[in-house]
């Protein structure tokens, strides 16, 4: 073939290099650019560096796939283009594109094919940028779901994961939450404790999300804790399919839901009950100052004083019945403190004294003060104490011994043969802090796992059977859980029923500097 070129080619070209300069001449702020029939980028103007980033020696010569992002070219998006473009005469969309830097922009593309006769002899390809406009009509589409016709209601966006990033006055004077402190908390923070244990927000969310639209009537909580009845929608937003929010208008229909009269009789009803609380508060304070100074007392000396007459020799007969107002004065004065406790810890008056004091001391005591009875039931009663224990801790000492005296006395009372042990453990040590593992365990009748649930709660017993023939209140495991979460630990048991029990609880405990293990 001659090298020497026809002068219609020639004529050809000149009228292709015409329309292309026309195109450049004509249009402001478009990346104008050739490309061969492979999509191999041939001429490079401006306004395409300007747009793409790319310089023309840097990009000439290289495929336009370049500007797709990974997802377009595994499904070979640009080839589609180019083929869309001969076979319709001209290809135009609008979708996302790559920039040099990586940044990403919304792309109004149009590619035509450039023909020489029935020869293609490469595409014209024209981009503008859309992406501030793509931007402002996000802007303007969320706003527009926001506001648009809505009056006193609180307005709010939320991020796919449901933590807020709006926040209007509406929603301010309905939630009680000014932006600063609610904006990138999780809007679950709105609903009840009982609502959140069921994941009921994150349900909201998922409705909405698979319905288009979530809608619904439920309390709220305000951030004073107080209840609102509100009417809640929530709207998925999308971009290209693409979840970035939801869009959450919240309604006050508490005073509709309440009429005026409704409103005047509970708050009177509040104020009666808020006034008999104070005078039952007062009447229980009473009590207890009465029976803390009427009772105690002298029951601290009816027991001092039998106590005394055990030590004599009374004659055999006379000594059994001491011993007995002995037993039966040391289980009122329990059963009167468990009571005390019990109702000083409802009232919130019950407070902690620490001071410090030594962990095997408390150990042995507890256990001779049980021995008398375990060894009348012919009853092994052990105990250990870890090597690492310091010698002393500080902490409240009176509240601990009172918490395993009502463990070990309830194994051996429930116990008819066989070992009760009482042991204590260092669980984890720092600087100044550790925590003990106390544990008691018996191999006595056990527990039903129907009768697990009840254990903890005053006044309750596994079965009126076990009520019958051990006796008791049921006030010992329920005030030692108190006094053990009290102090800062946790309590809990494991049971076989027929095999025993074991009951644990760990209770943190500071050390002074220079504590030491003995």
């Amino acid at each position: 073939m001659s090298d020497q070129q026809s002068p219609s080619h020639n004529q050809s070209l000149r009228q292709t290099e015409q329309v292309f300069k026309l195109l450049v001449d004509s249009v402001q702020d478009y990346a104008i650019f050739m490309l061969d029939p492979h999509g191999i980028v041939s001429t490079w103007n401006e306004g395409a560096e300007r747009i793409k980033g790319y310089r023309a020696s840097e990009i000439i010569g290289r495929h336009f796939s370049i500007f797709y992002p990974e997802e377009a070219n595994a499904r070979k998006h640009p080839d589609y283009e180019l083929k869309m473009a001969i076979s319709e005469g001209r290809y135009q969309e609008e979708g996302w594109r790559l920039r040099k830097d990586g940044s990403q922009l919304w792309a109004n593309v149009t590619i035509t094919p450039v023909y020489d006769g029935n020869t293609l002899i490469g595409f014209a390809k024209v981009t503008r940028d859309l992406t501030e406009r793509r931007e402002s009509e996000q802007r303007e589409e969320v706003f527009r779901l926001l506001v648009s016709g809505v009056k006193d209601y609180a307005i709010f966006m939320l991020s796919p994961e449901g933590n807020v990033l709006t926040w209007n006055d509406g929603a301010e004077r309905i939630q009680g939450y000014s932006a600063e402190e609610i904006i990138g908390k999780h809007f679950s923070v709105f609903y009840t404790r009982e609502a959140q244990k069921r994941a009921h927000p994150q349900k909201e969310l998922e409705t909405a999300t698979a319905a288009g639209r979530y809608e619904e009537e439920g309390w709220r909580l305000r951030k004073d804790g107080s209840l609102l009845w509100a009417s809640v929608v929530i709207t998925p937003i999308f971009v290209q399919e693409k979840l970035i929010g939801f869009a959450k208008v919240t309604r006050d229909l508490t005073q509709r839901l309440l009429s005026d009269q409704e409103r005047e009789a509970s708050a009177q009803i509040l104020d009666d009950i808020n006034n008999e609380l104070r005078k039952a508060l007062d009447v229980k304070s009473t009590f207890l100052s009465t029976i803390s100074h009427e009772v105690r007392t002298p029951m601290s000396g009816i027991i001092g004083m039998t106590e005394m007459l055990a030590a004599e020799d009374l004659g055999e007969d006379n000594n059994f019945v001491v011993q007995n107002i002995f037993d039966m004065a040391k289980r009122l004065l329990q059963l009167l403190n468990n009571l005390l406790d019990s109702a000083r810890m409802e009232s919130g008056e019950l407070t902690l004294e620490e001071r410090q004091f030594p962990i095997r001391v408390v150990l042995g005591d507890v256990r001779q003060m049980v021995m008398k009875t375990a060894n009348e039931k012919r009853i092994k009663l052990v105990g250990s104490c870890d090597s690492r224990t310091p010698e002393m801790v500080c902490g409240d000492e009176m509240k601990l011994r009172q918490v395993l005296l009502n463990l070990v006395h309830n194994a051996v009372k429930f116990t008819e043969s066989g070992e009760v042990s009482l042991s204590a453990e260092v669980n984890h040590r720092g600087v100044n802090q550790l925590t003990m593992r106390f544990s008691v365990r018996d191999t006595g009748i056990g527990i039903k796992p129907e009768d697990r649930e009840k254990l903890f709660k005053p006044f309750s017993q596994a079965d009126d059977a076990t009520k019958r023939v051990y006796g008791g209140s049921g006030l010992g495991l329920s005030i030692s859980k108190q006094l053990v979460e009290l102090m800062g630990g946790t309590m809990n048991f494991e049971s076989e029923f027929g095999k025993g029990s074991h009951f644990w609880c760990d209770i943190p405990f500071t050390l002074k500097p220079g504590a030491a293990n003995v």
